[in-house]
Order: structure tokens, then sequence, then C-alpha cells
């Protein structure tokens, strides 16, 4: 799934899946025309259809947790300020839930994948935490995920983002 033109902000807009169509463009199993698995996730992030109690258990039904932490704890390490749902719209990403039947440990959840990434390491003093995306804040100051996103900057930091391995890059 394609989210577009700002408006893939994962917020919920009600059962009718006519109401996502113009904001996220399905890229595979387009003749479904199905957004039933769009309809789902938007709900889960809501505040009103999903109260904090269950928030949890419906991000971890529906979503790679770690996968989701590291992809915001890249797009801060990366100071990717480019309009985006990283930082205050809903565009410049993908969406991919891994096929049910796959043998994959994340078979039937999202994963959120990067996109449109040309403005990057703009502005070194950014900082954390830097979303304005209502539903994307829920996730990432939620209990039980703000560490997933701490410990993937830690091991960014630790790794790949490491001034021993940044060093030679510039």
């Amino acid at each position: 799934v394609d989210a577009g033109a700002g408006s893939g902000d994962l917020a919920y807009r009600g059962e009718d899946p006519a109401d996502y169509v113009r904001s996220y463009e399905k890229r595979s199993n387009r003749d479904e025309n199905d957004y039933s698995d769009i309809v789902e996730l938007c709900r889960a992030f809501d505040t009103g259809a999903t109260p904090d109690a269950q928030f949890e258990d419906e991000m971890l039904r529906l979503i790679d947790v770690y996968e989701w932490a590291y992809f915001f704890a890249i797009q801060d390490f990366l100071t990717n300020i480019d309009g985006g749902i990283q930082t205050n719209n809903g565009e410049d990403y993908f969406l991919y839930r891994v096929p049910y039947e796959s043998t994959r440990p994340d078979a039937g959840l999202w994963l959120i994948l990067p996109w449109d990434l040309e403005e990057t390491f703009t502005d070194a003093n950014t900082g954390l935490f830097i979303t304005d995306v209502a539903t994307v804040r829920r996730f990432l100051r939620h209990p039980a995920f703000a560490p997933l996103y701490l410990a993937s900057l830690k091991d960014l930091r630790a790794g790949i983002a490491s001034r021993q391995e940044m060093r030679p890059r510039y």
C-alpha cells in the first residue's frame, strides 16, 4: 500500500472503505479492491476505537512492532525532515502486510517501509520523537513501544551510526 499525498496518516475514518481509497493506493491485490485491512489497521491506532488498555495487544496483533520502532529510529537518526509519516503528515512510506501463509516469523503483520529519503541529514539539532502525526506519537510514546524505539536508537548508535562507522563515510 502506498500512502500518498500526505493523507495516509493512519487516522481512522470510519468503517466505509471508500473513505480510505484516496489516501492509500493498493499496489498489490488491486483487483480485490478490499480496504478492510487498512480500515482495521487505522481503527487499531484510533484512541476512540481502541482504548489504551487494548492498544498494546492490537499493535502486537497487527504490526511488527520491532520493525516499526526501528523504522522511526532510523528516520530520526537520518533527521529525515521531509513531510511524511515520520514528521507531520501521512506520506513517504509504504505499508506491506506479510501474507498469512508465509513461513516468515512476521506472517500476517504489517511492515512499514521507507520511501522518498532525499531530505536527510539536514538538521543535526532536530532531536527525537519528532513526529506530529497523532497515530505515530501514540505508538512511539506507549510504555510498551517507547523502549523499543529507544533500544533501536541505541543499536544504531552502537552499530551503523557509530562514529567509527560514520566517519569514513563522510
